[in-house]
């Protein structure tokens, strides 16, 4: 996107893209506290996210890539927390329906839960309270998809009828859309 910092990104009715993306959360009923990571222009993001029941975290290190993002994430929650999703500010279009799938999808062994449309796999993803150290752990540009292949066996996959979970802003064209 150049020099434009795309979760500032302003859509028909003047709400950022991160905005959408942390109203989703918040109107899902299955999220307790949102913790939103800033990096690039983080003042700029707060004023993006002005008036919202939010939490926020800065990552000095935001350059060195997701890993050390999603880490700076997890460090900020709650001790009480019983898992976290990771839900990414450059997906505006996931609808609160999305959150309350993947809650419900965890039980037992299945511990971490994506959402999957036409056979993709998709975001946002939850982990149970057993991933969050590994989330603590993650480092430079190495996402959260370590986790979940170091530990197949946990992921629960579900279906929705949703192509919001795959639609992220990485283009200009993709914000036009």
């Amino acid at each position: 996107m150049g020099p434009v910092n795309k979760l500032l990104i302003e859509d028909a009715d003047g709400a950022s893209l991160v905005r959408r993306a942390a109203l989703a959360a918040l109107a899902s009923g299955v999220v307790d506290e949102v913790v939103v990571v800033t990096g690039h222009e983080p003042a700029r993001v707060r004023d993006a996210l002005s008036g919202l029941p939010l939490r926020f975290t800065h990552n000095p290190e935001h350059l060195d890539g997701m890993g050390a993002s999603l880490a700076a994430g997890a460090r900020a929650l709650s001790g009480w927390s019983e898992g976290a999703f990771v839900a990414l500010g450059d997906m505006p279009a996931v609808r609160p329906e999305i959150y309350s799938a993947l809650a419900r999808a965890l039980s037992g062994d299945q511990t971490i839960a994506a959402p999957t449309f036409d056979g993709r796999r998709g975001h946002p993803v939850l982990f149970g309270a057993r991933h969050l150290d590994a989330l603590r752990a993650l480092q430079g540009d190495e996402g959260a998809r370590r986790v979940v292949r170091g530990d197949d066996a946990s992921v629960c996959l579900v279906e929705v009828d949703d192509e919001g979970v795959l639609l992220d802003v990485d283009t200009p064209e993709d914000a036009r859309r």
